[in-house]
């Protein structure tokens, strides 16, 4: 088969990594691959090597002008490559690509997360000139998804029930395939931990992502005698700059770090004792599994992909959401129990087993079977 991935970039993100961990193994099995990135921003050269191709293209639906429309890019790539298969990756993407639908091809929609272009709106702000907007695209999105004949590829069954209830999506039209990491990559490694018991959080620096909540993680713990306690933030986004006086205001400068993106996670993992995660709404979380690969326990709110991925108190603790003394108590567990550390550490590792990369791209590779079967009947 000849699949194209479509990105809008190849930024440091976990969809765009999985983008280019899929094409490879893909390859692996025989097929010819590409991706398509929208916009030229590529962060990760080591692994995409000589197949991507950039597009610059972007679709923008009006509702009182003109639409902008900037696919020319795109669809001349398409029409050199002709994908039997277009594996859409994040909004942007979808737009572009099912824009003008080809026949005959299998057009499958990687659903990540939840965008804010398809969530639900409050009664009180279905007025704005911003929701407006919003409708109408998704309004034109869904049109085009009928056209093409689309599949959700759903993270997690999260988002399965996401993507009916906000997409209209029929259970036919969604599989649910979790995500999968590469698992030569990461793994424990014969590292020595940073001094100190090291807390650490990786991903983007976002409002949903919480991490206010963690500072206050930390600020009770030291504050109750745990002097020795650090946090390590990796990621980059808007909250940035909020997040640095946040740490300044809670006086947590010694004991909070924000280190931006970070090109080794796995070491970085390795290097710790605990991964945190407090994200209000998280769709599934590829950061849970490369920690467990690692060896590294989890605590983590009790929500969507995390209760889908931690078995509690055996690879990892979930705790309802923004329970302060209930994230700190599991955290304290673990620092006054270091055996307990290790035991929970290994049952992650047996965990994390089952999402390897070889095995979860036979599944996607299946699904390209059984889409191509029904759009060319």
């Amino acid at each position: 088969m000849r699949v194209a991935h479509v990105v809008p970039s190849l930024i440091k993100g976990g969809a765009e990594r999985l983008a280019l961990n899929i094409c490879d193994e893909l390859e692996k099995l025989g097929h010819e691959v590409l991706v398509i990135s929208l916009r030229d921003d590529n962060r990760y050269p080591e692994l995409s090597a000589d197949k991507v191709r950039v597009a610059n293209a972007n679709v923008y639906y009006s509702m009182l002008g003109s639409d902008q429309i900037k696919t020319g890019g795109y669809e001349a790539i398409i029409d050199e490559f002709k994908p039997d298969v277009i594996h859409s990756h994040l909004v942007d993407s979808e737009l572009v690509s099912r824009h003008n639908p080809r026949k005959d091809v299998a057009y499958i929609t990687h659903w990540h997360g939840c965008p804010s272009l398809t969530n639900p709106v409050p009664f009180l702000e279905k007025f704005n000139r911003e929701y407006v907007w919003k409708w109408n695209t998704k309004r034109r999105l869904l049109q085009n998804y009928q056209v093409c004949n689309n599949h959700f590829l759903c993270i997690s069954a999260f988002i399965q029930n996401y993507v009916r209830e906000n997409l209209a999506a029929k259970d036919s039209e969604t599989t649910i395939i979790h995500n999968a990491i590469d698992l030569n990559r990461f793994k424990p490694m014969e590292t020595e931990k940073k001094s100190g018991f090291r807390l650490i959080s990786i991903g983007s620096l976002q409002k949903n992502k919480n991490h206010p909540f963690l500072f206050k993680v930390v600020r009770k713990l030291v504050d109750e005698g745990l002097k020795d306690v650090f946090l390590d933030v990796y990621g980059e986004g808007p909250e940035h700059d909020f997040l640095s006086s946040e740490i300044k205001r809670l006086k947590l400068s010694d004991h909070v770090a924000l280190h931006g993106i970070v090109s080794d996670p796995e070491a970085q993992l390795n290097q710790a004792h605990l991964l945190i995660h407090s994200a209000w709404h998280e769709p599934f979380g590829l950061i849970f599994i490369e920690a467990m690969a690692c060896g590294i326990p989890v605590v983590s709110f009790n929500t969507g992909g995390p209760a889908e991925l931690i078995n509690d108190g055996e690879n990892g603790y979930l705790v309802e959401k923004d329970d302060l003394e209930g994230f700190c108590s599991r955290i304290k567990d673990f620092y006054h129990n270091r055996e307990q550390l290790d035991v929970i550490g290994q049952n992650g590792i047996q965990h994390a087993k089952q999402f390897g990369l070889a095995e979860y791209v036979k599944k996607i590779e299946a699904l390209y079977e059984q889409r191509l079967a029904v759009v060319r009947k």
